[in-house]
């Protein structure tokens, strides 16, 4: 990390990328028209190994403002990225926005303003609301809403006390929490277009063992834009899945079990689902016909479950 009096930059803005040059695009034309009045900035752009017109819709932002960098990162992997960013970043402030958000006008301001009104906070979350492309469907409930960045926090700002964290799309830090407590953990966190997650929940986890406090600003607004094709029921049963999946990864992190206890909660789960999928019957048709019949909530729960068995077997006869 750089040291205090190499620093110049009150706030080092970090978007990671991959594949994404249309929507970025927009996040970027967003980012062009924020207030910088008394914020001295930098937006890193970091490629994470892009192979369509990244490079390009990013440079032509890099001429209109200097203050814009490019980076390219090959090694695959959200939380690789991220780190690489935080690695180059010069900013006494490291901010962290996805690749598909609109950024309210003030939102660097708020940023800069609730660490210089609050001396004690180390980590900020900001208010992430969905814009859904083609209005939001009646049937994705609030309790869905999670899926989609919203932490659902209210209006007020407020400490954010742990389980509660903010989301990755819209989070920031004092340059001193990355000294205290690491770089995000690779094993966790979006490798190309799978959806792995919890590398925000496993480092606000350190961030709670370190004692750091974490803020939430209402006013540090960002706008998550939501394609038709990230509402359809498979992709948030995918989402359920791969939650599974993360939860186990991030447990056996915080507080590994053995082998042998892995294997066995992981074979009673599976022997659960069977039976929760087919109903109990035997009979093909009669098993298809049950599982047609479940609806979205329960169907999510149990593509959770299954991402848990999975990793559970997994972890039980990975090498190490």
């Amino acid at each position: 990390m750089l040291k205090p009096d190499l620093i110049q930059t009150d706030i080092s803005v970090i978007i990671c990328t991959y594949n994404r040059a249309n929507i970025l695009d927009d996040t970027l034309k967003s980012f062009i028209n924020t207030s910088k009045k008394n914020v001295r900035y930098e937006l890193l752009i970091i490629d994470n190994n892009s192979t369509d017109m990244t490079k390009n819709v990013c440079m032509s932002y890099c001429d209109i403002d200097p203050n814009i960098q490019y980076h390219f990162e090959q090694k695959q992997g959200l939380s690789v990225a991220r780190n690489t960013g935080v690695k180059i970043s010069k900013g006494n402030i490291i901010a962290f926005a996805d690749d598909d958000v609109h950024f309210d006008r003030m939102w660097l301001s708020e940023v800069k303003h609730i660490f210089d009104d609050f001396p004690d906070a180390s980590c900020m979350g900001g208010k992430s609301l969905p814009s859904f492309e083609l209005g939001r469907p009646p049937w994705i409930v609030d309790d869905f809403l999670s899926l989609y960045g919203s932490t659902n926090s209210g209006d007020k700002i407020k400490w954010m006390i742990y389980p509660e964290y903010p989301f990755g799309l819209n989070m920031a830090f004092r340059r001193t929490v990355f000294d205290k407590i690491g770089l995000f953990n690779s094993s966790l966190g979006r490798k190309k277009k799978n959806l792995l997650s919890n590398e925000e929940c496993e480092f606000f986890w350190r961030a709670k063992q370190a004692n750091l406090k974490v803020i939430y600003n209402p006013n540090a607004i960002l706008f998550h834009q939501i394609p038709t094709e990230r509402t359809s029921e498979d992709w948030i049963i995918s989402r359920f899945y791969w939650q599974g999946i993360s939860s186990v990864i991030f447990n056996q992190l915080v507080a590994p079990e053995s082998k042998s206890v892995l294997l066995k909660k992981g074979t009673i789960l599976c022997w659960d689902l069977a039976r929760h999928a087919t109903g109990g019957f035997f009979t093909p048709r009669k098993a298809y016909w049950h599982y047609k019949s479940i609806k979205l909530p329960e169907k999510c729960a149990f593509f959770l479950k299954a991402g848990i068995a999975k990793q559970l077997i997994l972890e039980s006869v990975k090498f190490t």
